[in-house]
């Protein structure tokens, strides 16, 4: 399919030819000459608007810089200069993408028509003013961004500065902008000019981009208010109507308001029309406009989310990497072995049981001194390993022979800032980043418990003795040559069989946070909880570990294949193993809250819209992460597996004013024991079935469940 790019020389159509370019793709350039100064009829025949750019695509014709740019990036250049929604930059590259057209660009065609109209009536100064101000409050704020990124949407050269130059270079043709004071776009243009891609645009020195001067103005020029510098080049331009177009433009020289050489067209009137009634009319247009654009707050609410832009602000999840001294001491006094290589390739089941047993690989592998390769996600029968597999052959083979399919941690949570904080935390650990799947004399598989003789639902009773029953093990199980090979160890999954608290509170309470979920689920999360504020009305402070008088969490668990159970030791009291029991409890505990606000996270949507009927005779109104999501946010979220879609559940409900779930849930538990150490409360006691500690109550809770939380990482 034969991609060609409709190129009118200054419009928007440039930024299309410059996403080619930098995209290094194939395409047919046909060049459309103005007539003289608006677009001509062979952009007409394509496009009625008579607008360019227009590309065509075999039998495809599609019109607006913005979407064929977008169309281009997804159909030819996979995804390149677009961000991903798992990256951590997504939010600001989608706001500086719609910026230019959005925001930006509207505004200095505000300022060119008022300019047309003229200046001379009533209130027109004040006017003049008002636009002066909000152009300076857009060019502050990119000047702030882009005096602190490489780029508008961070380190990466997206898109948006596709969009956002020719509004900063060629628009001011029309419409001059002196750019003096803002060093941080004067520094971005030098960087632009400087790239491959701007410089190759096809199409002859007429129609590519005027070339980016540092000094919009004569250096000597300070700063003009528009209306002079208006009619001063309004004037020059009529002294110079006859000179031929030149082939570069220099945006300082004195033709600012023309075009191809000759002056900038008058407004024309049919005939019969006043002018001066024209113009009092067109000035009460702009009135209207300005209206519109200022009677409202400059700031808008912060609970509104669309109002962020940082990565700060749109992400209430995120934490530093840990740098835990309790953790250091543990390394510093472990003797490493720099032959020893420990995998982590079998955590399956829901977060609960991953979070968990990657941990607790992490954790025998600090007891061992032995390096350890990122560790892999098993996926479930649920979900659709051949869409998810992105690992290499080797990986996929070891795939196909363990089950449905692998994905590396990525698949749940942010690796770098697990790899990032285990460099502070434990700097003796070698972090190997993939191995593949091969046989050696020297590589064994090992369930971590299966040395220890005693197992109580309490966990392993001594796990410093632990080490010397692993050398024992190695030494009888292992080949002792060939010596130059590294021994590999293949860890099978553990769960519930560690004590967390064995070496402190202190490390306890910082090791879990070596894994945070992925940058895309924290920000659906932190979206989640923002459109909840604005729905019901209630202001929040997200950076609060619990949200007071804002909801109450539940998490429903009704299916028996939504994560595997603990085993015969842990079997579920039978008022809570179904809907039943669990809708009433909850409803019974928000009532008693007064909390009429139930946010309910599960994956069966029949049971929630069946609470939610049920949750009226008690006055409360039952929301989830799918109601409360729309357009690209419900979009990208659907676009998660069942898993990852229950992270979003799982973050909410740490923020809950009061939770309630299920004690034969490794999810429920998860969350009860991180909001219990984020809220600082008491340590959580069982009563009659029941566990709570303040903020948080699980139903249907035995004794043995207790034993075994001691074994869950907060």
């Amino acid at each position: 399919m034969s991609l060609t790019i409709h190129h009118l020389q200054n419009s928007q159509s440039e930024r299309v030819v410059w996403l080619a370019e930098e995209l290094h793709i194939p395409y047919t350039l046909k060049l459309h000459q103005r007539d003289p100064y608006f677009s001509p009829q062979s952009i007409k025949d394509l496009n009625p608007l008579g607008s360019a750019p227009v590309i065509q695509d075999g039998s495809l014709t599609l019109a607006e810089s913005a979407a064929c740019v977008e169309y281009i990036i997804h159909k030819h250049g996979n995804g390149r200069l677009a961000l991903p929604p798992s990256h951590k930059d997504y939010a600001d590259y989608l706001y500086w993408f719609h910026f230019s057209n959005g925001t930006f660009q509207p505004h200095i065609m505000q300022v060119l028509q008022f300019s047309r109209l003229g200046g001379s009536a009533a209130g027109a100064s004040a006017v003049s003013a008002r636009l002066d101000d909000r152009l300076g409050k857009y060019l502050g704020l990119m000047d702030a961004r882009l005096g602190a990124n490489k780029w508008l949407a961070g380190d990466e050269f997206t898109a948006a500065d596709i969009m956002i130059v020719f509004t900063l270079t060629t628009m001011r043709m029309f419409n001059p902008l002196d750019l003096t004071e803002y060093k941080g776009i004067l520094a971005y243009l030098k960087r632009v000019s400087e790239r491959d891609g701007s410089r190759n645009q096809k199409g002859g020195p007429a129609h590519r981009r005027a070339p980016i001067r540092l000094n919009p103005f004569d250096a000597t020029t300070s700063k003009q208010p528009y209306t002079q510098v208006r009619h001063k080049h309004k004037h020059q331009a009529n002294t110079q109507a006859r000179k031929p177009p030149t082939t570069s433009r220099d945006v300082s020289s004195p033709i600012l308001l023309s075009i191809n050489g000759h002056p900038a067209p008058k407004m024309q009137l049919p005939a019969g029309i006043n002018r001066r009634y024209a113009t009092f009319a067109g000035f009460t247009l702009i009135l209207l406009w300005l209206w519109v654009a200022f009677d409202r707050p400059y700031k808008l609410p912060a609970n509104i989310g669309w109002n962020k832009h940082t990565s700060v602000e749109t992400d209430a999840f995120d934490i530093p990497a840990v740098n835990s001294q309790a953790i250091r001491d543990v390394c510093s006094r472990t003797e490493w072995n720099s032959s020893l290589v420990f995998t982590c390739d079998n955590n399956h089941g829901g977060i609960g049981h991953v979070r968990n047993s990657i941990l607790n690989c992490v954790r025998y592998a600090m007891s061992a001194g032995a390096s350890l390769v990122l560790p892999i996600i098993a996926l479930r029968d649920m979900e659709e390993p051949e869409e998810m597999v992105e690992l290499d052959d080797d990986m996929m083979e070891l795939g196909k022979r363990h089950g449905p399919g692998r994905r590396s941690m990525d698949y749940m949570f942010d690796t770098d800032h697990f790899v990032a904080s285990l460099k502070l935390s434990c700097p003796q650990m070698k972090i190997v980043k993939h191995m593949e799947a091969f046989y050696s004399e020297r590589r064994r598989a090992l369930r971590p418990e299966s040395l220890v003789m005693n197992m109580p639902t309490s966990g392993i009773e001594h796990p410093e003795e632990w080490r010397g029953l692993f050398y024992d093990w190695v030494e009888e199980r292992v080949a002792t040559t060939p010596k130059t090979e590294d021994i590999i160890i293949d860890l099978e999954q553990s769960f519930l069989q560690y004590p967390t608290h064995s070496d402190g509170a202190p490390f306890a309470h910082a090791f879990g946070s070596l894994l945070k979920f992925r940058p895309d689920v924290r920000r659906l999360a932190t979206k989640t909880l923002k459109e909840l504020a604005d729905w019901y009305d209630i202001p929040l402070n997200l950076s609060a570990p619990i949200l007071k008088q804002s909801f109450f969490g539940a998490h429903l668990k009704t299916t028996e294949d939504e994560e595997p159970q603990y085993g015969k030791r842990h079997v579920a009291a039978a008022p809570y193993t179904h809907y039943a029991g669990q809708a009433t409890a909850y409803l019974e505990h928000a009532s008693a809250s007064q909390l009429p606000i139930l946010y309910l996270a599960s994956g069966n949507i029949t049971s929630i819209t069946k609470l939610a009927h049920q949750a009226t005779a008690f006055n409360i109104d039952v929301t989830h992460k799918f109601q409360l999501l729309k357009g690209p946010d419900r979009e990208e979220l659907e676009g998660l597996k069942w898993d990852q879609r229950a992270l979003v559940d799982f973050l909410v409900l740490l923020k809950a004013e009061e939770f309630a779930g299920v004690g034969h849930s490794s999810f429920s538990w998860n969350v009860a024991l991180k909001r219990e150490r984020e809220a600082d409360v008491k340590k959580g006691k069982w009563v009659d079935g029941m566990w709570r500690d303040g903020v948080s109550t699980l139903y249907g809770v035995r004794e043995s469940y207790v034993d075994s939380a001691l074994c869950m990482w907060e």
